[in-house]
């Protein structure tokens, strides 16, 4: 009798092992896939963009920790939360930065930074119009009529964008000046604010490209 209880809690002790096992197999491979979701709101654009059937985005990141890789996905949701188009980009590298940035909307189109890498995007379709590479990863951008000023965070410090082809019009670079935090235009200028070993810096061009000095930042 007691060989047989013995013989009994041992097949439950095996059976219950088995059972831990695969949940813990399950476990893991959840862990490896790790989702990230971002809504980005489109109150700034909409100032400019009324007639525009975009209420907002989400940015999604699939990422396989594994392989240290990620997918990032742009969805677009009308004002009734339809999802009107989305676009992927797959197998990404994972860095310290940013997959992608804000997307931008102008004249119909959305701007986006992908892994250093700037789309033209048709806002009613989604469809990819342009792709204008090796901008700047995690960038910031500022368009001034059919011209987009970009910089990226580690560089290229600035890139001048013709907006209805993507040409690059000119790009300035400089391996003392990155950590870019924002780009504009003042009085004619181009402005990048910047962080430095010096503190916070402003960077000065001219529409056409010449670097015309550096103030204090704030």
């Amino acid at each position: 009798m007691k060989k047989i209880i013995s013989l009994i809690l041992l097949t439950i002790i095996i059976f219950m092992t088995g059972c831990s096992t695969e949940k813990n197999k399950a476990i893991k491979e959840e862990l490896k896939i790790e989702k990230k979701e971002k809504i980005v709101n489109n109150e700034e654009t909409k100032k400019d963009e009324e007639d525009n059937n975009i209420s907002y985005f989400k940015q999604h990141e699939v990422v396989d920790n594994k392989e240290a890789k990620a997918d990032f996905i742009l969805e677009a949701y009308d004002r009734d939360e339809n999802i009107i188009w989305d676009k992927k980009w797959k197998n990404l590298y994972i860095t310290e930065l940013e997959l992608a940035s804000k997307p931008i909307i102008k004249n119909e189109f959305v701007y986006i930074e992908v892994y250093g890498d700037l789309y033209s995007i048709d806002l009613k379709t989604g469809k990819e119009i342009w792709i204008s590479k090796g901008i700047g990863a995690s960038s910031k951008s500022y368009i001034d009529k059919d011209r987009i000023y970009i910089t990226g965070y580690y560089g290229p410090f600035l890139t001048c964008i013709e907006r209805k082809t993507g040409k690059q019009i000119w790009q300035y670079d400089n391996g003392d000046m990155f950590w870019s935090t924002s780009v504009s235009k003042i009085d004619d200028k181009i402005v990048v604010e910047y962080d430095s070993a010096e503190g916070a810096k402003k960077a000065l061009f001219s529409e056409g490209g010449v670097f015309i000095g550096e103030e204090k930042g704030y």
